[in-house]
């Protein structure tokens, strides 16, 4: 009997302390840096945990796709089903995962790129 199981993996930007941080993400708007927590959570714990602070993973298209790859590294043998939220619009990286056996469920915008 196989037995899957639901992991939920979002990101949040935090950057109410950025001011003491060297290095951090920007935006636009403002001069404070920010940090990305992205987090895998298999519904009782947390079971993958990033913190990104270069500008390229500002971008849910780079930082969510990350952190699902690096949880199929710790664990090739697993029965998971990836729970993205509508951060991850790129149809290429949902192609990806499909050509990578990583089975996934994502809310996509109906105008995703």
């Amino acid at each position: 009997q196989l037995k899957y199981n639901l992991l939920r993996i979002d990101s949040t930007i935090v950057s109410e302390t950025s001011n003491k941080l060297s290095e951090g993400l920007y935006n636009n708007q403002s001069l404070r840096a920010a940090v990305k927590y992205s987090t895998a959570f298999d519904g009782v714990l947390p079971c993958l945990s990033q913190v990104f602070t270069t500008a390229k993973y500002s971008s849910e298209d780079v930082a969510l796709p990350e952190i699902v790859r690096n949880h199929v590294k710790e664990d090739k043998e697993h029965l998971n089903i990836y729970v993205l939220d509508r951060g991850l619009q790129s149809t290429r990286t949902m192609k990806e995962f499909q050509e990578e056996s990583i089975t996934f469920i994502v809310r996509a915008k109906e105008n995703r790129k």
